[in-house]
């Protein structure tokens, strides 16, 4: 980009300095040339900063996808946690019953052997 603002300046230099005539066709063509070089920075300048813009709005697209992303992992997350702790819990009322279970299968074989003691 700086070599073409700097080419356009030594063009519009070149162009000044060619026309070192003063008649009022050379002064025409110097203020048109000084214009075409003013016009070509300006378009130079503008195209620069649009390109600024465009990459500024790119990386806030990215960013907001980004966060949206990380909150959806988030609720993710959470729903599989809740989802874990519920399993947690069937499991220890799971492992309650069979420990109740298998207490009373204790008691009556104990009942048993006592039964078959005393005969």
């Amino acid at each position: 980009m700086r070599f073409t603002l700097m080419t356009a300046t030594a063009l519009t230099a070149l162009a000044l300095a060619a026309c070192s005539n003063t008649s009022p066709d050379a002064q025409r063509e110097r203020a048109e040339a000084e214009a075409a070089a003013d016009n070509a920075g300006r378009a130079i300048s503008d195209a620069a900063a649009a390109t600024g813009q465009a990459a500024r709005e790119g990386a806030d697209a990215a960013a907001a996808a980004s966060a949206d992303a990380a909150r959806e992992a988030e609720i993710r997350a959470d729903a599989a946690a809740a989802r874990t702790e519920e399993a947690a819990r069937e499991a220890a009322a799971a492992t309650g019953r069979a420990t109740q279970r298998a207490g009373e299968a204790i008691e009556q074989t104990g009942e048993r052997v006592e039964e078959r003691a005393e005969r």
